[in-house]
């Protein structure tokens, strides 16, 4: 996070909603540069080219980690999907309900990077220790009460005895 702060403050991008990394000039990058940039890294990491890793294959990859790690919720504000409402979950009863707010991004984004970040609950973000993890049935309970049908609850906090 330090190192891209750095370089939003040396080359612009710092507003809400514009595009982070940029050249030297302080153009944004754009979505051509980016392509020609994961073929160049495929010349030289063969599993780049194998797994066809590209700027949406990283955003798909990160937004599943954080949808198993925090939840649907945080993954969908995470992706900034949520007041877009989009896909089958999302317009069902439950998406109509859950919605996350910065504070479970910005402790979600700081898992990930393992720095802290001041949004998260307080100031000092989160270790992967820190972050819910799923548990099987019968090891944890839910924190709305105990789950049947050998589902999987999302907790931090181990069943009574």
């Amino acid at each position: 996070m330090t190192h891209l702060l750095a370089h939003a403050e040396s080359r612009g991008g710092l507003d809400s909603g514009e595009r982070l990394l940029r050249y030297a000039t302080g153009k944004p990058i754009t979505a051509r540069r980016y392509d020609y940039l994961w073929n160049r890294l495929g010349e030289h990491l063969p599993w780049v080219k194998t797994q066809q890793v590209s700027t949406h294959w990283i955003r798909h990859t990160i937004l599943t980690w954080v949808e198993r790690r925090f939840g649907f919720a945080v993954a969908q504000a995470y992706a900034g999907h949520q007041e877009a409402a989009r896909g089958a979950r999302a317009l069902s009863a439950t998406g109509t309900y859950v919605r996350a707010g910065l504070p479970e991004v910005a402790t979600a984004l700081a898992v990930l990077t393992g720095e802290p970040h001041p949004l998260a609950p307080g100031g000092a973000g989160a270790s992967a220790d820190d972050s819910p993890k799923p548990a099987d049935e019968g090891d944890h309970q839910h924190r709305y009460g105990e789950r049947g049908s050998g589902q999987r609850a999302w907790t931090t906090r181990p069943a009574p005895g």
